[in-house]
């Protein structure tokens, strides 16, 4: 039997799933983007868990390039490499996490909260640039909403 799979097909799994199957096909432990919520690498604390209705209410108010960059989480989610932003013309980070820590926050309502967390950045050699991560159900939502799943 030969199964062919892409790399959009390969995004559209689990990460659980596709560290799995990359250790079983490369007979090797994998971590592919896989992050747990709790993880003490990153700090839950107030970031929100959002709906597929409340993401469609949140990106009715987003830019096309915080769009993209969206896009970006919903594609290699839910943990990315930073600069994986870059492929939607995002050069502040900065300027894109404030921006959507606005847009969460007046979406809730809750004036504590963030769409996303952060490993420790200034661990990273070079560019000192790290990784974003959204809770799952956040990430499955933003699937649904660009109509991967």
């Amino acid at each position: 039997m030969k199964l062919i799979i892409n790399a959009k097909d390969i995004s559209r799994l689990r990460p659980e799933t596709r560290e799995d199957l990359f250790s079983t096909l490369f007979n090797e432990h994998f971590e592919v983007g896989v992050v747990v919520e709790g993880d003490p690498e990153y700090d839950w604390e107030e970031v929100e868990e959002l709906s597929v209705s409340q993401i469609r209410k949140f990106a009715s108010g987003c830019s096309d390039k915080t769009l993209a960059g969206l896009r970006v989480f919903a594609e290699h989610g839910p943990v990315i490499d930073a600069k994986l932003l870059k492929s939607a013309e995002i050069t502040s980070y900065s300027n894109f996490q404030a921006g959507l820590t606005k847009r969460v926050r007046t979406i809730t309502g809750n004036k504590k909260a963030f769409f996303l967390t952060w490993d420790e950045w200034d661990e990273y050699d070079g560019d000192g640039v790290g990784h974003y991560a959204v809770p799952f159900k956040t990430h499955s939502s933003l699937r649904q909403y660009f109509d991967m799943d």
